[in-house]
C-alpha cells in the first residue's frame, strides 16, 4: 500500500497521462540506444536538462503551458506534442513548447534523406509539406519529383499534375 502511495505522489497523479508520457518518452528517445528513433535524438547529441530528470521540475516548467495549450488546441497527440524550438538543442524549458502535430512536423531539421526540407522558391522559404499544400500538389508526388526523379525545384513546382490534390490541413 505504501509503495503505491509513494509512486502516485511522485508523479503527482499524472501517471499514464499524455503529459507524463511526453516526459517519459524523452528519456527513451534520448537515452536508450535500442529505441528506433535514438539516432535522431540521443545519437546526435540531443540532451535532457538535468532538472527534468525529476518529474517535479518538468511539471514546474511545462505544466501550465501544457494546460494552456490543450485549452486552446485540444487534447490528444494530434493537438498537443512537446516540441523543441531549435532542433539542434536539447530538451529544456527555454527550448521547448507545446505544439500541434502540424506545427511540430513543420519544425524539422534542415535536411532529410539528402534533400533540403526547407526549400526557397521565388524568395519564399518553407518546408516541402507547406509547398505541396500551397501548390496543390499531392505531397508524395512532390517528394517523388524532388527525391527520386531528382527534378529541379522549378520543374517540380511548375510541371502540371494530371490530378491536382488540395492538401488538407
Amino acid at each position: 500500500m505504501k509503495a503505491k502511495y509513494k509512486k502516485k505522489q511522485s508523479t503527482f497523479g499524472l501517471h499514464h497521462t499524455p503529459f507524463y508520457n511526453a516526459w517519459r518518452n524523452l528519456f527513451t528517445r534520448c537515452l536508450n540506444p535500442n529505441h528506433p528513433n535514438y539516432k535522431y535524438y540521443g545519437g546526435r547529441g540531443i540532451t535532457i536538462d538535468e532538472r527534468w530528470h525529476d518529474f517535479m521540475y518538468f511539471i514546474e516548467d511545462m505544466y501550465e503551458l501544457y494546460e494552456y495549450h490543450i485549452e486552446n488546441f485540444g487534447k490528444g497527440t494530434k493537438n498537443c506534442q512537446l516540441d523543441r524550438i531549435d532542433n539542434d538543442r536539447g530538451y529544456c524549458k527555454d527550448n521547448c513548447r507545446w505544439a500541434t502535430a502540424k506545427v511540430n512536423q513543420n519544425n524539422r531539421r534542415e535536411f532529410e534523406r539528402g534533400i533540403a526540407v526547407q526549400i526557397t522558391y521565388k524568395g519564399k522559404t518553407q518546408n516541402i509539406k507547406r509547398w505541396a499544400e500551397e501548390l496543390g500538389i499531392y505531397y508524395p508526388t512532390l517528394c517523388q519529383r524532388l527525391r527520386v526523379s531528382k527534378w529541379s525545384v522549378d520543374r517540380a513546382f511548375t510541371t502540371p499534375v494530371k490530378h491536382h490534390y488540395k492538401w488538407k490541413s
